[in-house]
């Protein structure tokens, strides 16, 4: 039992020695992997679309919810009142794609395909350029699920309902 306090001490002791004797310009980082709340006082959050430029999220959900996140201000902007035409409040934004090209987004939900542009702070309506019979259900316009920028192309893909698939060419 002696033997074994013994060892302990001396290992300890080493330990101390050698922090001691490690230059002071060497120092040790931890990463540290932590979900933050960012305090979200809109509601029931459906579509997330990361902006490389400028580091923050696109957001959509529930009630029109859309939004900003500026990560680096750690500020979250209300977008919702941005379309002319006020179709944002009242529908689901269920998928959002970010355009990182022109710095904006496509916005998908029941009923809903726009485009916000950033440097005029303005949401456009884009369901006038569907063709007739294209992308549309029994209920008017597709409900959008799924959305993906193709930067190469300048354009977006889009999935939804009853297998609703299309490409949205932005030029």
């Amino acid at each position: 039992m002696i033997q074994v306090k013994r060892l302990i001490l001396f290992v300890l002791l080493t330990i101390f020695v050698f922090m001691l004797s490690v230059p002071a310009a060497i120092s040790v980082t931890f990463k540290i992997n932590v979900t933050h709340d960012l305090d979200n006082p809109f509601g029931r959050i459906f579509s997330l679309s990361y902006d490389n430029i400028t580091d923050g999220v696109y957001f959509g959900g529930e009630g029109g919810i859309f939004g900003y996140y500026n990560r680096n201000l750690n500020q979250t902007l209300d977008l919702s009142q941005t379309d002319a035409g006020d179709f944002i409040p009242n529908t689901f934004i269920n998928a959002i794609g970010f355009d990182s090209k022109n710095n904006g987004a496509y916005l998908f939900g029941f009923n809903i395909f726009s485009y916000y542009n950033k440097t005029s702070n303005v949401t456009e309506d884009l369901r006038g350029t569907i063709a007739s019979g294209v992308l549309v259900e029994p209920i008017g316009i597709a409900s959008f699920f799924g959305a993906s920028y193709d930067f190469n192309n300048d354009g977006v893909y889009m999935g939804g309902s009853q297998g609703t698939f299309g490409y949205y060419n932005r030029t």
